[in-house]
């Protein structure tokens, strides 16, 4: 259902292809428009448009056919300009339809998007591409070469005591005199909070959080107090069903097997489902970093990606479990829907060859070249993306010809983007390689003028800054792309102090802000 400012304007409510001998088949959605449940009386007005309605008295009447089809005269066949297998959209009017050609085309522009071009007799669907890294950057860094924020950063940062803060000031290089004596007791405040089994409270999230700090604060994975936290992640119970990942607690490891157990037993109805996401466990999963949001797949995707972070941030890459854990992601898309049940109900369980992951590549490259679409076939065979499923969300008039934008693809998961968050730093060439696509069509996703992230829940899930430090672990053009494209959105939502975002995210927000302008070294 269309809804909002999309609801004032006139939809294309299908696109159809015609027959060799001019048949039109109505589908329901255009017949439920026209108040009619099958094709019995239709009448056409050949006026200034080519109408089509069930209104006796609204031109001449259309013979009817069985199945729910129509057939032009040649003379509105001939001036349509179509011919066997035009495609033909039926667009609102009151009581009525309208009946034009439809073409579909693509142009290079700066961003990615689509837009109708309509005249009386024709709909022109353009869809805008994005030009290639290659191509875009040295335009992006000559129109910000010269960049100012609008508040000095140094100043918000300037005497913080906390490990955001610090992290900034040696990202810049303005490290102060009392920050070694900071840094030795950011890093004693978490130790003293360390339970004698290695864990911080006994949570995988917060211990990572946790490990990810010391760390960044300079203790390694070599340190006695590191090697027992990384010793409880390692240890904690695995489910045979999702090798070597890491559920948000122990308990959940048997519920899912549990779960596993009775579907398989259960053959009809509707089986029990692991998947759920109860506040308790967003909570969790949020305690383990302040640009964290929400979390759609709290039980095994977001407290996976986390740890997995942390581990490889400390050089553990190698230990058994966190190979076994990056061989089975690199067996299916990275989504908690998928990776509820394990590979229970996968046939597949080996991880992707050379020449699927170089398929991965080349998809995600097209999705950034056309904002998440695979491609202009899409557009010309998938007629749900034709239609109302890419509603008209604007209008320009110009004399006879109206301009429309087109809602912008919206399909993003987001526990790709935390398990992409996570694989920033992995040596692995294949699950870097399947990583850095993951970039590819996120940044193809980012089609507005403030460089946000197409998404139908928009910062739902994390802050823009959460976005931003995602990006900014990878040092690839693609990444820069996306970096530039959002200074707007940098520039705009600065505090007046100088940082970034708001409580209790402002430091993080800020070092991520940080972090992403250092990588296109802009600051």
């Amino acid at each position: 259902m269309v809804r909002g400012l999309a609801a004032r304007i006139p939809q294309i409510i299908a696109i159809v292809s015609i027959s060799r001998d001019g048949k039109l088949n109505l589908k329901k959605a255009v017949m439920k428009h026209l108040g009619i449940q099958k094709v019995e009386r239709l009448f056409l007005d050949k006026q200034n448009e080519i109408l089509i309605s069930a209104v006796e008295g609204n031109g001449e009447e259309l013979p009817a056919l069985a199945g729910n089809k129509l057939r032009l005269p040649e003379e509105i066949l001939n001036k349509l300009d179509l011919s066997s297998n035009s495609m033909v959209g039926f667009i609102q009017r009151e009581h009525a339809v309208a009946i034009k050609k439809v073409d579909i085309i693509e142009e290079e522009g700066e961003r990615t998007g689509l837009f109708d071009i309509e005249t009386p007799n024709k709909i022109t669907r353009k869809a805008m591409t994005t030009p290639m890294p290659e191509q875009l950057l040295p335009r992006l860094e000559e129109q910000y070469k010269d960049l100012k924020l609008n508040y000095n950063v140094r100043s918000f940062l300037r005497g913080r005591q906390t490990v955001e803060a610090w992290q900034a000031r040696k990202v810049l290089g303005i490290l102060e005199a009392s920050d070694e004596g900071l840094r030795v007791e950011l890093i004693s405040e978490r130790l003293e909070k360390q339970d004698e089994d290695g864990s911080w409270a006994k949570s995988v999230t917060v211990t990572a959080r946790n490990l990810r700090e010391i760390a960044a604060l300079g203790m390694t994975g070599e340190d006695e107090e590191i090697k027992r936290a990384v010793q409880w992640l390692l240890d904690r119970p695995q489910s045979r069903h999702n090798p070597g990942m890491w559920f948000l607690t122990d308990e959940l490891v048997e519920e899912q097997q549990d779960i596993v157990r009775r579907r398989i037993q259960q053959t009809r109805g509707n089986r029990p489902r692991f998947r759920k996401r109860p506040a308790s466990e967003i909570k969790m999963v949020k305690a383990g970093d302040d640009l964290i949001r929400n979390s759609c797949g709290p039980r095994i995707m977001w407290p996976n990606a986390l740890v997995l972070e942390a581990l490889l941030s400390l050089g553990y890459e190698d230990s058994e479990r966190v190979q076994v854990c990056i061989r089975t992601l690199m067996v299916r898309e990275w989504c908690e829907c998928g990776y509820s049940h394990g590979f229970s109900d996968s046939r597949r369980k080996e991880p992707y060859s050379t020449e699927e992951i170089e398929n991965i590549e080349k998809a995600c490259i097209v999705q950034y070249r056309y904002g998440g679409l695979r491609g202009l076939k899409e557009l010309r065979e998938n007629r749900a993306y034709a239609g109302t499923q890419r509603p008209r969300v604007a209008r320009i008039h110009r004399d006879e010809t109206d301009e429309y934008a087109l809602l912008g693809w919206t399909s993003t998961q987001n526990c790709e983007w935390m398990t992409t968050r996570a694989l920033s730093l992995v040596k692995n060439s294949d699950a870097r390689r399947v990583a850095e696509a993951h970039l590819w069509r996120f940044t193809g996703l980012q089609n507005t003028p403030d460089g946000k992230f197409s998404s139908p829940f928009g910062e739902r899930w994390f802050s823009k800054a959460g976005y931003l430090e995602i990006i900014a672990g990878y040092d690839m053009p693609v990444a820069k792309v996306a970096i530039f494209r959002s200074i707007p959105w940098i520039l705009e939502n600065q505090n007046e102090d100088g940082s970034w975002g708001e409580e209790p995210e402002r430091e993080s927000a800020t070092l991520a802000v940080i972090k992403a302008l250092r990588n296109v070294k802009l600051i």
